[in-house]
């Protein structure tokens, strides 16, 4: 007897304590009971951690403007360190609750590469989707996409379009631009007021880092392309002579490191994709410039100004002599031009030493030779100074300068250099 009443009463203390229990848990959900005004509370006193908590804890059941929220927190380390990973998983659950203002923070991640990888369609997508639900930020940014012609093709009505859904939305930017601009390709090149030129090119250290974005035979097509992309306050131009004839050379702002210009250079492929942006060092621009302006088309500034008449034929004899094998008597016409600043005969001398023709072989003298005739625009040159880097030939082995320079080679067009980088041959940053 007394052996079931001890068990009854375990039996009893059992259940009161499964009561207990669950009024204790009802009154922990009733105290987390919270509203996303309760976080806006915290979040104006400054209370950044508070108002994480109780956002992260409304975001967990799928409340979009919560979880928004709590994006904008972390993005811009606010009670927390900054994340722009997590930020940018917020903003994308919320946008796929049809949230707009996150809508167009997707887009806005995506079109900047915060917390994700650059990608400028899906930035449209997401933009357009946010623009469908009058977000004013997203409609003003379409607009601009289609006028420049980032990531969709350009079409003036439509820009046209969204400025004036931005501008009926009472969007100051959108107003004024519409108010200063009755047709929207306006792309005079008559007016490069913001375009750097070759003083601001020289000041730019030469260790710094630049992306060029392109290459043109006339000074007017240069400036209509950074018109035409709104570029002008990013853009320098510099002449260069290339085989004899003047080019434009378009290039894009100064950047510190190598992995700065890399990046800049993956959004420019993005915005033109006709074009093939590559980064360079403002060491190479400098001597690049140097060349074309301390000499003349076919004449060397360095040389006796009675040399400069008859370069060609100096050359060619040694060409002809390196044709029948006749080393030394190529080496002989070649060295003096090579000295003299003729990248052609560096070339040559640095192909000799490569090779073993006429020399003893020495790696280390064609890296020397053709570096020389690299720095003065020479693609042949690029393209083998690039294939030393890549073998370790004459020089340290050093992958992110054989890829720089065969890169080089490539934008002017060398056979050999485009196939290695169609076959990926050259990998890494």
């Amino acid at each position: 007897m007394v052996y079931i009443e001890v068990k009854r009463l375990k039996h009893e203390l059992i259940k009161l304590l499964v009561v207990l229990s669950t009024l204790s848990l009802n009154h922990v959900i009733a105290e987390e009971r919270v509203s996303f005004k309760d976080g806006l509370d915290a979040y104006q006193k400054g209370e950044y951690l508070e108002s994480l908590r109780i956002w992260e804890t409304l975001a967990a059941a799928n409340d979009p403007i919560s979880a928004h929220s709590a994006g904008v927190l972390f993005a811009n380390g606010l009670g927390v360190t900054q994340d722009q990973a997590k930020a940018f998983t917020l903003f994308l659950q919320s946008a796929q609750a049809d949230y707009a203002p996150a809508q167009y923070d997707v887009g806005r991640s995506y079109f900047n590469g915060e917390g994700t990888e650059v990608n400028y369609i899906e930035a449209v997508k997401w933009w357009t989707k946010a623009a469908d639900n009058k977000n004013v930020r997203a409609l003003y940014n379409l607009a601009t996409l289609y006028r420049k012609g980032i990531g969709v093709p350009r079409d003036k009505a439509l820009a046209h379009k969204y400025y004036k859904m931005a501008a009926d939305l009472g969007d100051s930017r959108a107003k004024a631009f519409l108010a200063g601009q009755s047709d929207l390709a306006s792309t005079s090149a008559s007016n490069d007021l913001g375009i750097k030129r070759e003083p601001w090119i020289l000041r730019q250290p030469s260790e710094r880092y630049t992306v060029q974005a392109s290459a043109f035979t006339s000074e007017s097509s240069a400036l209509s392309f950074v018109k035409d992309h709104d570029l002008d306050d990013d853009i320098a131009i510099f002449r260069a002579n290339i085989n004899g004839k003047i080019w434009y050379k378009a290039i894009y702002k100064s950047f510190k490191t190598r992995k700065d210009a890399l990046q800049a250079r993956d959004k420019l492929k993005l915005r033109f994709p006709r074009q093939s942006p590559w980064v360079r060092r403002f060491e190479d621009i400098h001597a690049e410039m140097i060349t074309m302006n301390t000499a003349g088309l076919g004449e060397y500034s360095t040389m006796d100004s009675s040399w400069s008449v008859d370069i060609e034929q100096k050359f060619q004899q040694g060409q002809s002599a390196f044709n029948v094998q006749d080393y030394s008597e190529a080496l002989e016409s070649w060295k003096p031009l090579a000295d003299n600043g003729v990248a052609e005969a560096q070339y040559g001398l640095g192909f000799m030493y490569e090779s073993g023709w006429g020399v003893e072989q020495n790696y280390s003298e064609a890296f020397a030779w053709y570096e020389k005739a690299a720095r003065l625009g020479h693609a042949k040159s690029q393209y083998n100074l690039g294939l030393l880097y890549l073998n370790g030939f004459g020089v340290n082995k050093d992958l992110d300068k054989a890829r720089y320079w065969i890169e080089f080679a490539a934008s002017q067009q060398d056979t050999r250099a485009l196939e290695l980088i169609e076959k990926g041959l050259v990998q890494g940053q």
